[in-house]
């Protein structure tokens, strides 16, 4: 088993694995963010039920500020 997603580094390990990039966004997934912020009321912003682009900007964010500083 290949070990090229586990990084070691001042006594962490951590593992990169990228998987809702596979996911397409069609009916099922908007119907997914309707129900889980109109009737159980969850943050929209912190679902991975959302549109590609808003997607690849949090995860940008969240890369920059998590992973790369």
């Amino acid at each position: 088993m290949s070990k090229m997603h586990r990084f070691e580094a001042d006594g962490k390990i951590y593992h990169i694995a990228v998987i809702d990039y596979l996911q397409e966004w069609n009916c099922a997934k908007k119907v997914e963010r309707l129900y889980k912020t109109k009737v159980r009321g969850f943050d929209g912003k912190q679902l991975s039920a959302i549109m590609p682009g808003q997607y690849a900007d949090r995860f940008i964010d969240f890369m920059e500020a998590k992973v790369f500083n």
